[in-house]
């Protein structure tokens, strides 16, 4: 069975922090479910900080009504900026998807910093382009 967490945005996910088993894949093919709550329109940012002994990660990030916002399956890779599309609790899912492997991770979940437009990202990439000459 799954152990299950409670955390915050802006908390970091670590060795037995938020409490005893987190941040560590105990039996292959297991997850861990970390909750918090979000608010429609806010952004978060995952950022895998540490794996260890696990080589094909799945993350996944499910709305209060059940639905997939985001997924990843990495090695060391994150979850860019997602807009929660809901307000209330969401379910953080972190498992080992191959039959042998346990091991630990680490990861943040963080506010992103900004949203930016389509206008803002054309102006920061001709900005890059013009310094690059």
């Amino acid at each position: 069975t799954p152990q299950e967490f409670t955390i915050n945005i802006g908390d970091t996910i670590s060795i037995g922090v938020p409490d005893a088993g987190a941040g560590n894949i105990e039996t292959a093919a297991a997850f861990d479910i970390y909750t918090f709550p979000g608010v429609a329109g806010e952004s978060i940012f995952v950022d895998v900080l540490t794996v260890s002994g696990l080589t094909l990660v799945d993350i996944r990030l499910i709305a209060p009504s059940g639905a997939q916002v985001a997924s990843s399956a990495f090695g060391l890779s994150d979850i860019a900026s997602v807009e929660l599309p809901e307000t209330g609790t969401y379910r953080f899912e972190v498992g080992e998807l191959t039959a042998s492997n346990s091991g630990t991770y680490s990861i943040a979940i963080t506010r992103a910093c900004m949203k930016i437009g389509q206008r803002e990202a054309t102006l920061y990439s001709s900005a890059m382009s013009e310094l690059a000459r």
